[in-house]
């Protein structure tokens, strides 16, 4: 209502009306947005008189209860900030948490007042804080909930905004590493948890108590399910020492980006403890930054769009020798780098080191940061470590390889059929094949394959194979493919992702990653065709140097195939060597 004489006409209306009609409820809203709007202690006053009043009459169990409550305590925390009188945050606090803490579906509103009742903890230095964040993590496999569509569960996950980095960000200012890496691994890549690893405890208890298993899709029996013997851990995120309870790699550096503050959680392989480096000079507001300079670097030489205007001749994009812009390459973590003790060398037995990045950094090349305008070592990244991505910190243990090393095959496709010829895949397959006969290799055919991105539905991108069929990622991780070693993908952007999904790492190189693969080679965006026979075939022949081939030393493959790219192209120019990344073991 724009004409504010329409809430004393609704005044008078409610007074003959009555309580229990639905101008009580309308009146309510109205009195909290105008309050909103102009600040008028006695709309306050009315909003809270009249949220209590439906509170009070509306039944503990009803739908409508929690989003009653969270209004309530959302107009009281807005009185409190007008008046200061802290009784009114603590009452509002009382509101948001049960609120917060309501099994009633759907959860959107005990989700929105989980978020508020953390915000206003931190915002004003609230002893329920840590509380807050628990809420938070409970309430989280009830936003990607098993009974809803992948779609809506996309669509909940987004509205959750930056929630889980700041219930880390709480953890942590409050010295409880562990719980702060707890809390991420559960929320970063929360759907892909309901796809792969919650996709087997559901099978499972189908098999036990399948009645339970079919009314999981229709109401909250969570607490029941955790009742039936073998299931008392069910949809409960990993505790850190289960996932590293059989060893893995390490060093793992988490790097949580938050706007109350940013920091890196670093696991090394010997132990489930955690480091904790602060990140003060490095803000939300610098990750965001920097990755619009990265979108705008892209999008300027054309290499911003997957469609098929980039399977054709992508040698005619605009391309300067020198990038116009270094600001997206300058994070430079020297402060983690010091806390792992990490020295520069310049031989091939330079370390592993594996980035779990969180958020806007989930875009920027942190294996590539550095000072490129000196030629001092210990002044890039590459000086110190052969990097690796990685989603979540289940992907890379649970693909710890173990065991004697296979026999390799090896699956390429250079050519979908009907489409636009890819530059240079002939050449790069002729480069892979000449590698891998000196190896002995048991079984070769050609591969490379053509991505088509789909941003309404991120698990729809697909792969274009030879016939002209789609592999969509939503098939891929869901297929019983055992633990194949390694995927090399060097089209266009498979390892970008979806950018409104960053924290759940929607794109292909996950995808495959999560679905079983042990690592990837892929590009974070698209690449010179010119490139990728030349980093393919010194990828190879790093790989295949001895009769039995080990994938694990596929990030160091790469990391000296790109070396040897950078070094013909002139470091400078970060395009051509920037995007290749490597992700998992």
């Amino acid at each position: 209502m724009s004409n504010f004489n329409e809430y004393n006409v609704l005044d008078e209306i409610l007074g003959l009306a009555g309580k229990n009609n639905l101008a009580h409820i309308y009146l309510q809203n109205l009195y909290f947005r105008r309050f909103r709007n102009l600040h008028q202690v006695t709309d306050v006053t009315e909003a809270i008189a009249l949220y209590a009043d439906s509170l009070r009459r509306t039944p503990i169990d009803h739908s409508s209860y929690p989003g009653t409550q969270f209004n309530l305590g959302h107009v009281l925390a807005l009185s409190f900030e007008h008046s200061g009188d802290r009784a009114s945050l603590e009452k509002a606090i009382i509101e948001l948490s049960g609120a917060a803490r309501s099994n009633v579906r759907p959860p959107l509103f005990p989700c929105q007042a989980a978020k508020t009742w953390l915000e206003y903890t931190w915002r004003y230095d609230h002893s329920s804080v840590l509380d807050a964040c628990d809420a938070v993590v409970h309430i989280l496999p009830q936003l990607a909930w098993l009974g809803l569509p992948l779609p809506d569960r996309h669509l909940q996950l987004m509205r959750t905004g930056n929630m889980i980095n700041a219930v880390a960000a709480s953890y942590i200012e409050y010295g409880d590493y562990i719980k702060a890496v707890e809390a991420l691994e559960q929320g970063r890549s929360i759907v892909w948890s309901q796809l792969l690893q919650l996709r087997n405890p559901v099978d499972q208890l189908r098999e036990v108590e399948p009645r339970l298993a079919n009314r999981l899709a229709q109401e909250d029996i969570v607490r029941e399910i955790r009742g039936v013997s073998g299931f008392e851990e069910f949809l409960r995120p990993k505790k850190l020492k289960d996932l590293t309870a059989t060893g893995g790699p390490g060093p793992i550096v988490i790097l949580n980006m938050s706007s109350f503050r940013c920091d890196a959680l670093i696991i090394t392989s010997a132990s489930s403890d955690v480091q904790h480096v602060p990140l003060p000079d490095f803000n939300h507001n610098d990750a965001q930054r920097l990755q619009s300079s990265l979108a705008e670097l892209l999008s300027s030489h054309g290499r911003h769009i997957i469609d098929d205007r980039l399977f054709g001749d992508r040698e005619s994009a605009p391309h300067s020798v020198v990038d116009a812009d270094e600001n997206f390459i300058s994070i430079w973590p020297s402060c983690v780098l010091s806390a792992l003790q990490l020295e520069p060398k310049k031989n091939d037995l330079l370390p592993r080191l594996w980035w779990c990045p969180t958020g806007p950094v989930t875009f920027l090349p942190i294996h590539a940061a550095g000072l490129y305008n000196t030629n001092q070592p210990g002044s890039k990244t590459p000086d110190f470590a052969g990097s690796s991505y990685i989603p979540t910190l289940d992907a890379v243990f649970k693909n710890n390889p173990r065991g004697t090393l296979q026999p390799v095959k090896l699956l390429a496709i250079a050519q979908p059929s009907g489409r636009s010829p890819l530059p240079g895949t002939i050449e790069e397959i002729r480069r892979i094949e000449s590698r891998a006969v000196k190896a002995n290799i048991t079984y070769l055919v050609d591969h490379q394959a053509t991505i088509k991105e789909n941003r309404k539905s991120p698990t729809e991108s697909s792969l274009i194979l030879a016939d002209e069929t789609h592999l969509k990622l939503s098939e891929i991780i869901t297929m019983s493919i055992g633990r194949p070693q390694l995927a090399f993908m060097s089209a266009c952007q498979t390892a970008t992702g979806y950018e409104r999904l960053s924290k759940e790492a929607v794109h292909l190189a996950a995808g495959m990653l999560l679905a079983g693969y042990q690592g990837i080679v892929a590009t974070m965006w698209s690449i010179m065709d010119r490139d990728a026979p030349d980093v393919a075939g010194d990828f190879y022949q790093y790989m295949f140097r001895e009769e039995n081939v080990d994938h694990t030393k596929a990030a160091h493959a790469l990391h000296h195939a790109v070396e040897k790219l950078r070094k013909r192209k002139g470091g400078r120019v970060f395009l051509s060597w920037v995007p290749f990344i490597h992700m998992g073991v």
